[in-house]
């Protein structure tokens, strides 16, 4: 089977075979990183979800999630606004996100001002191999893209 690396040879613990993988690698096969036995399921959790390890940054991004993700109307993009730039690399100024909005590695995500991210987007910045999400200035993502 062939991952794409980017060009670069993937590591055999991040095949599973030998050793744990190294860092920059653990994300090169997803699923050797979602099924690695020797790890526990909020570490696992973490790097493929989180993007960063231990257990505040699990934390919070589990709680900015469940008291902000669901939450309808003015009242959720208010809190949106308000908790969302906690986790995410960079946000600008005057920035709305839409109900349902999915941030898989939030830490790589960067966004410019006068955005709108629409109801169910799904911003995923997960792998090795990438720089992570730039939205520039004056965007706006459309629903469920």
């Amino acid at each position: 089977m062939s991952v794409e690396t980017g060009g670069r040879p993937i590591s055999p613990g991040a095949r599973g075979e030998g050793g744990p993988p190294s860092p920059s690698d653990r994300l090169a096969d997803v699923p050797g990183t979602l099924f690695d036995p020797r790890r526990s399921k909020a570490e696992r959790y973490a790097d493929l979800v989180v993007g960063e390890r231990g257990w505040w940054p699990l934390l919070r991004y589990e709680l900015v999630m469940l008291f902000a993700s669901w939450v309808p109307g003015a009242l959720g993009l208010v809190l949106r606004g308000w908790l969302y730039p906690w986790l995410l690399g960079a946000c600008g100024r005057n920035v709305s996100f839409g109900t349902g909005v999915v941030l898989r590695h939030p830490g790589k995500i960067r966004i410019g001002n006068d955005v709108a991210i629409d109801d169910g987007c799904v911003l995923d910045a997960k792998g090795s191999a990438n720089r992570g999400i730039e939205i520039g200035s004056r965007v706006f993502l459309g629903r469920h893209t």
